[in-house]
């Protein structure tokens, strides 16, 4: 059986004919071999007036991005993001993450819990798993008075 070994990247240079050969590559059962800093990892931030997504952070917002790991496993993609979510000025909302197919149809959403008052509390969303998995929109949704969420800040990320 052939191998590839996955090397650590920027992933700022992925196109959708890189993608698609990953996927097709581990689709048609080549294994991915390698190291565990191997997994492509996104570093998204996200730098609103009420709300932030980061890592780490000073007074005026995020200093570091959060982690998002593409996870593939047997051709199944798994999106694992974590990180901190800041929530200011007594405001209330969520990190909803988004996943799409290649086409830009949705397949799933998941969100974290309602976050209130002025915290900064750690997050992980990583139940979402499908082999079509190609990006995500992670999205900073804040709760309105009438409950429901308007999207105020996102990040798109891509395989």
């Amino acid at each position: 059986m052939s191998s590839i070994s996955i090397s650590s990247r920027s992933l700022t240079w992925r196109s959708t004919a890189t993608a698609a050969a990953l996927a097709a590559a581990l689709a048609g059962g080549i294994v991915a071999a390698g190291p565990a800093s191997a997994v492509p990892i996104d570093r998204p931030l996200i730098d609103t007036a009420k709300f932030d997504l980061g890592g780490a952070f000073a007074p005026g917002g995020p200093t570091t991005g959060a982690r998002l790991e593409w996870k593939i496993t047997g051709g199944v993609v798994r999106p694992e993001l974590t990180g901190n979510f800041r929530v200011k000025n007594g405001t209330c909302g969520k990190v909803r993450m988004v996943y799409y197919r290649p086409n830009h149809t949705v397949l799933a959403a998941r969100e974290t819990n309602v976050v209130c008052g002025q915290t900064t509390t750690p997050i992980r969303i990583d139940n979402f798993a499908h082999p079509q998995a190609q990006h995500v929109h992670i999205n900073l949704d804040r709760r309105n008075n009438n409950g429901t969420f308007t999207t105020v800040g996102t990040s798109v990320e891509n395989l």
